[in-house]
């Protein structure tokens, strides 16, 4: 999740350039000679200077929020040692996006974009033994304020998936009607993270 401070840095950037932007056509055309570019430079050039300098200042915070969520997991989160494959090639194992809880039988997966039903959203998946969940969560909420979309049996997803450029489409039943879930995901190190914990219950039984 991003840090709010640095959403509200970079927000703050991008809104005093589009004002000078602005301002600057404004104060140009106010010259009684008719539009004149020196001012709409000054004040142009002025509020991209102070604009990328609060976006850069958020990025910033962004990546020092990055490196102290990896090194410092919640008190109810532990890292795991897990191989992920992508096209039968092995990748070295990066928890970017991944809390495990209750050692380590529940995963949630973040800042997903999700496909259900022809809505595309950004979520979460937590897998648990018996259910995915599924959450909608915009990278502006807290886990608290994400939205159950749906629960999924086990049971009832194919083993079985697809890939369709970036996004991975599962196959599930729900009553005996068939569904598609795509999803894609920020760290390409997820992808057979996320296949490998739906696939879980089809190997142990």
């Amino acid at each position: 999740m991003r840090n709010p401070i640095a959403v509200c840095l970079y927000t703050l950037g991008i809104l005093i350039i589009l004002g000078a932007f602005i301002a600057g056509i404004i104060a140009a055309n106010e010259n009684y000679y008719g539009f004149e570019m020196s001012i709409a430079l000054t004040w142009w050039a002025s509020g991209i200077i102070s604009g990328i300098f609060f976006i850069g200042i958020g990025e910033i915070i962004n990546l020092l929020q990055k490196l102290l969520d990896h090194k410092n997991p919640s008190a109810h989160s532990r890292s795991s040692a897990l191989s992920f494959f992508n096209d039968n090639e092995a990748l070295s194992t990066h928890d970017h996006s991944a809390v495990f809880t209750d050692d380590n039988l529940d995963i949630k997966i973040k800042d997903l974009t999700i496909v259900m039903n022809n809505e595309r959203f950004k979520g979460q998946f937590l897998i648990t033994p018996e259910e995915l969940k599924i959450f909608k969560k915009s990278f502006f909420q807290n886990d608290s304020e994400a939205e159950l979309i749906a629960t999924i049996n086990r049971d009832n997803i194919a083993p079985a998936y697809e890939k369709n450029k970036e996004y991975i489409i599962f196959s599930y039943f729900d009553r005996n009607v068939p569904f598609q879930i795509s999803f894609k995901t920020v760290n390409i190190y997820d992808y057979q993270k996320v296949i490998d914990h739906l696939q879980l219950q089809l190997k142990m039984d």
